[in-house]
């Protein structure tokens, strides 16, 4: 027979257990949301120091992607075979030709979230290509990619 005081204790142990994860969690949240703001922070500290010397930074004209369009890239050992493909956000555009990306980490199966790891990632716009993502249902902050691989390969390769 289970006494009142061990039930009782047992539930305090599971409660307490349970405040502690939700706690980590939060402060996992809270330590992304920080290095994001940091990125930030000194993505636009950086922007004002050069603006200041060199002048405004103008986008070219003829490029086809704008702030927050989803693109992919290939690595040098992708093959059609075994696509290897990295997809990114675009955040900045510079005079130069190159593009500034966010890039979403593949999570699963056609599945990707946003990675800040506090590099800045660069591309030349001509080894980007558009995706299509779209958010993953009952997952915050996943997209689930809709353009194949093998498409974005194809894309990118010209032989």
């Amino acid at each position: 027979m289970v006494s009142i005081n061990v039930l009782r204790s047992s539930f305090i142990t599971w409660a307490y257990s349970k405040r502690s994860t939700a706690n980590i969690s939060k402060r996992t949240a809270n330590q992304r949301k920080e290095l994001a703001v940091t990125l930030a922070r000194d993505y636009a500290e950086e922007e004002f120091e050069d603006g200041a010397e060199q002048g405004p930074i103008h986008p070219p004209d003829n490029c086809v992607f704008k702030p927050g369009d989803f693109v992919g890239c290939i690595e040098e050992s992708s093959t059609l075979n075994s696509p290897k493909v990295l997809i990114g956000q675009v955040h900045s555009l510079r005079g130069n030709g190159d593009v500034s990306l966010l890039w979403h980490r593949k999570i699963a199966a056609g599945l990707y979230s946003l990675e800040l790891n506090g590099e800045e990632w660069l591309e030349a716009k001509e080894s980007l290509t558009a995706v299509s993502l779209r958010a993953a249902k009952n997952r915050p902050g996943v997209y689930r990619l809709g353009t194949s691989i093998r498409q974005i390969h194809k894309a990118l390769v010209k032989d």
